[in-house]
């Protein structure tokens, strides 16, 4: 193949300056021309919540503090000696699961057996227990904006297990701490 000639090069060597200063042109345009990028806002934090009645409230407990919810388990084991708030044990896949009637506990009358009760398995590092609750029971996700204050004063027996609250439309509604109830003394003098 026979060598360039020095024309040949310095033609070639100025195609090559002109295409770099076109690109570079093409390049300047796009950036004075080009949409901004949004803004960067952090996605907000969303807590999930379960929603549900107990002791004549509208409650919500996070999701994570609840293991299941089950129907009233057919057979329920009252267990001798207990008051009358301690249901009894159910058999759950194998585990037995002490229910209670968190109503009766706190304010001494029995939740009102309705179609819509169902059975908060309450997460805990030990044997897990269920709370009788009414319903209906639902979900509920909350934002850091949705946040308020609730007054201890207004929910009496439940004070102890309030952490906070959210908004759902217009209604506040408290945020309560199920595992805190085993901490409670009416809670630990289940015998009769």
């Amino acid at each position: 193949m026979p060598e360039p000639t020095a024309h040949a090069q310095t033609s070639q060597a100025h195609a090559g300056h002109e295409l770099l200063h076109r690109i570079r042109s093409l390049e300047a345009r796009c950036v004075r021309h080009a949409a901004g990028l949004p803004a960067r806002t952090p996605p907000q934090r969303i807590w999930t919540m379960v929603v549900f009645r107990m002791v004549g409230q509208t409650l919500l407990a996070p999701l994570e503090q609840i293991a299941e919810v089950l129907t009233i388990p057919a057979q329920v084991t009252r267990v001798p000696g207990t008051k009358s708030w301690v249901l009894g044990v159910a058999n759950n896949r194998g585990t037995l699961l002490p229910i209670y009637d968190v109503d009766g506990c706190l304010i001494g009358t029995p939740s009102r057996r309705t179609a819509l009760e169902r059975v908060l398995v309450i997460r805990q590092e030990e044997l897990p227990f269920g709370v009788l609750v009414g319903g209906p029971v639902g979900i509920h996700h909350c934002q850091a904006t949705m946040a308020v204050r609730v007054s201890p004063n207004a929910y009496g027996a439940l004070s102890p297990l309030l952490d906070g609250g959210y908004l759902r439309g217009a209604e506040r509604l408290p945020v309560v701490n199920l595992a805190r109830l085993r901490d409670l003394p009416q809670f630990g003098s289940a015998a009769a």
